[in-house]
């Protein structure tokens, strides 16, 4: 008795499947129309990566960082996590 509803119900759930899919893709093509959030996000990050790059304290952060980090290994034996 269990094998055949077991049977009945993967049978109904197949039956489905073809709704189910086409339901799915409509919504995934729904997402993929609206992009304006994303395309600002790429623009604003693209902007500040720019921004940082040419910035010109950029250099003596990166040796201050750097002095840090070997301050840090000489201290404890390791280099600094990240």
């Amino acid at each position: 008795m269990k094998i055949n509803e077991a049977a009945a119900e993967e049978k109904a759930f197949r039956a489905g499947l073809p709704e189910q899919l086409a339901r799915k893709r409509e919504e995934l093509a729904e997402a993929r129309k609206d992009t304006t959030g994303l395309k600002a996000a790429e623009h604003s990050h693209a902007d500040v990566r720019g921004r940082n790059c040419s910035d010109p304290r950029r250099k003596e952060a990166l040796a201050d960082l750097t002095a840090a980090r070997s301050r840090w290994q000489d201290l404890t034996g390791r280099w600094p996590p990240g």
